[in-house]
């Protein structure tokens, strides 16, 4: 069981959930005006049983059993998100905020640890959000507090974006979304590094997967975002200044870039441990045989071993990480030097299952250390032709970036890659002449070994 519900009160009100029982606040039962508190802002609805109030907040329970100071304790981490959020990251505030406290219901049988839920009712035809904490889990004190940053950011969300407008493809980014934003009050503490085992049990999942905890862990390409590219005003941006359309569209709207090398990208910051969290993160166990990625921006990771030469990747887009680093590349790249294993990571660039299958070619003869899957074809040729199209690649430090405005390049860790022409596979021979009139000619051939799903990616 996860942390929050919305996701299943989402999938609930669309049909493609069972329904959740809750707590329905006495207003939207039929009192048409809401009851003033003594001072400060109103009540959105009549009171429950127990009340206790803070200036922007309203925590109330039915049940005898919960103390005071859970609900004080609730209380004072509403207001330091809502200190955060609002003043010092200028988010917009919840609706109905302005003028009413926000309600905060107290549910020991609540399914999970919170919801954030928002709902029109006779008084607030345009909706009102109310936030479900579940008192039992206060005996896990950071991670109880965790879920009240977590559901108020929910809340706020329901300011700027319409949850009705799809399905999983919406919820996933509102998950990925407050749970990094919830580390935004307490930075440093790292409490959501575990919810990366929920992208390792799986890294060939859909982006938009929204089961298994999958969207929790997404979290982490916002905090790539907000780390190594557009930082957090441009992860605001997503959802501040959207225009309506698709998560992976608002992303690049601020990225500037496709998604598909916004994902690789990721996932070379993420597996360089190049991320706040990554000492705290799990990571994937490396694969050594080439398999199928049946998830839209899904990813395989594999280990190539101690190899130099060239990397060819027949589809898709690559990330090979080496010594630390890490560099973004269609088609082909040159493997770095280094004295570490090579990580091939493999992004998914489309809705359709990808075969994976890649090559390597050697600088020299040697044996590459590459497990030999029986792909092998010698007919690729050196023509003694230099190659002047190799392409540009995130190199993944921010110290080895160009300047921003470089012809042709983006500054910082949005620097486009830039795709090289397909390479010819015919075979080849070039002669050379020498001095006094002789004539050598010799063909030579470099070795190449290529890797790829048997059973799902026939040789081509």
């Amino acid at each position: 069981m996860h942390s929050c519900l919305l996701p299943a009160w989402f999938a609930a009100l669309s049909g493609g959930g069972p329904p959740l029982v809750l707590h329905q606040p006495t207003a939207l039962l039929g009192i048409e005006t809401p009851l003033p508190p003594v001072t400060g802002k109103a009540y959105p609805f009549a009171t429950s049983t127990y009340v206790y109030d803070t200036d922007n907040f309203t925590v109330q329970w039915d049940d005898p059993t919960i103390p005071d100071s859970v609900a004080a304790w609730v209380a004072a981490n509403a207001e330091e998100a809502w200190a955060v959020f609002l003043e010092e990251e200028g988010w917009i505030e919840p609706p109905t905020s302005a003028a009413y406290r926000l309600l905060v219901y107290l549910d020991p049988t609540l399914e999970a640890a919170g919801l954030a839920t928002f709902m029109p009712d006779s008084f607030f035809l345009d909706g009102v959000p109310v936030i479900y904490i579940n008192p039992d889990y206060a005996e896990y004190p950071e991670y109880f507090e965790g879920v009240v940053h977590h559901e108020f950011s929910h809340a706020i969300q329901f300011a700027m974006r319409d949850w009705y407008a799809g399905g999983p493809e919406e919820w996933w980014y509102w998950e990925a979304s407050s749970t990094w934003m919830q580390e935004y009050v307490r930075p440093g503490t790292h409490q959501s590094a575990w919810l990366s085992s929920y992208y390792v049990a799986d890294t060939t999942l859909a982006f938009d997967t929204v089961d298994y905890g999958h969207e929790y862990a997404m979290y982490m390409l916002n905090m790539y975002l907000g780390e190594r590219t557009v930082g957090r005003p441009g992860f605001q941006s997503i959802w501040m200044d959207h225009e309506g359309g698709s998560w992976l569209s608002e992303i690049a709207r601020v990225t500037e870039e496709p998604p598909p090398e916004t994902w690789a990208k990721f996932a070379g910051a993420y597996f360089s441990r190049k991320l706040s969290d990554s000492h705290y993160f799990e990571y994937p166990v490396l694969e050594t045989i080439p398999g199928s990625i049946e998830g839209h921006l899904g990813a395989q990771y594999l280990n190539l071993g101690e190899v130099s030469g060239t990397l060819w990747l027949d589809e898709g887009i690559g990330t090979v990480v080496r010594d630390g680093d890490y560099q973004v590349f269609w088609e082909r790249v040159a493997i770095p030097a280094g004295s570490g294993d090579v990580t091939l990571i493999v992004t998914n660039p489309s809705g359709e299952p990808l075969n994976v299958v890649f090559s390597v070619e050697a600088d020299t003869i040697e044996d590459t250390g590459l497990l030999d899957t029986g792909f092998v074809d010698t007919g690729f040729v050196d023509t003694g032709a230099v190659d002047t199209d190799t392409p540009e690649i995130d190199t993944g430090d921010p110290e080895d970036d160009p300047p921003a405005g470089t012809d042709g390049e983006l500054g910082g860790e949005s620097e486009t890659s830039v795709r090289p022409p397909r390479r010819e596979k015919s075979g080849g021979c070039s002669t050379v002449s020498a001095v006094g009139g002789l004539w050598w000619a010799g063909c030579v051939a470099l070795f190449r070994r290529r890797f790829g799903s048997r059973t799902k990616s026939p040789r081509r």
